[in-house]
């Protein structure tokens, strides 16, 4: 989101037009430090997500608490990731539940979890197999499937795009979440696998969680 989505541009004129309260953004590089044309993204995500979740909430979030003046509660985090790190996200805000509150996934690849033969390393296929007993449970419970659904404090922001160009349909999913009774703002656009789609709806976003009422 850094980047390619144009996050700190985003939030500086948000906030300078006072739309936000002031925020910190902290960006995670997936890249390999000294190689950056070593992208890590399929590893940390995929192949261990557990550990990179516990990074995230054990190691980040404290560090960062401890040299920035932050405000420590989790209604005040938001955690956000698009394509994989959509999926990553919404693991992490489901593991992590006491550290964030607040998630966003651009056009999460829940793929992974339901088609994993698609994958291409048999390793991410093992580690992404971790995620799915808890995002099954939270995605896929409830009415007519006789399971009993998990309950976090989490506000979610979800997108994605024309199902054949994107990840699919995720109308079943807000369904399912608002039945939960999770505070849930779902944008379908008319847009692929793009950063044009994500960036596009960053400010959205943004307000959502940050906005000056």
């Amino acid at each position: 989101m850094n980047a390619w989505g144009a996050l700190p541009n985003i939030l500086d004129n948000l906030i300078a037009d006072d739309r936000i309260r002031p925020v910190l953004a902290v960006f995670v590089d997936a890249r390999e430090p000294g190689n950056p044309q070593v992208n890590r993204r399929e590893t940390e995500f995929l192949l261990y997500p557990v550990e990179h979740a516990r990074f995230i909430a054990e190691e980040l979030v404290p560090a960062i608490d401890l040299a920035y003046h932050t405000n420590p509660q989790p209604d005040a985090r938001t955690i956000v990731g698009v394509s994989y790190e959509g999926v990553s996200s919404i693991f992490i805000a489901s593991t992590q539940s006491n550290v964030f509150h607040n998630l966003t996934a651009f056009s999460p690849s829940l793929w992974v979890l339901d088609s994993p033969q698609y994958l291409s390393d048999p390793r991410y296929v093992e580690g992404s197999q971790l995620m799915y007993p808890l995002i099954q449970a939270v995605t896929k419970c409830g009415g007519d499937t006789g399971t009993t659904c998990p309950s976090f404090p989490l506000k979610i922001f979800l997108t994605a795009g024309v199902p054949s160009w994107d990840i699919g349909d995720l109308y079943p999913l807000v369904i399912t979440l608002k039945d939960q009774q999770y505070p849930v703002e779902y944008h379908p656009v008319l847009e692929g696998h793009a950063w044009s789609h994500w960036r596009g709806l960053s400010d959205e976003m943004l307000i959502y969680f940050f906005g000056n009422d």
